[in-house]
């Protein structure tokens, strides 16, 4: 499939504490309710 087909990707790399974890979760959350597809590794 192309990348039209399936929708932007999109990776996160967190460095910092626990709680910003959380709110990178929470970022890929919205991202991927809005189409973007999550890559498993970045």
């Amino acid at each position: 499939m192309s990348e039209a087909a399936v929708g932007p990707k999109v990776g996160m790399i967190s460095l910092g504490c626990p709680k910003n974890r959380v709110d990178s979760e929470i970022m890929l959350g919205h991202l991927a309710r809005r189409g973007y597809t999550l890559a498993g590794d970045v």
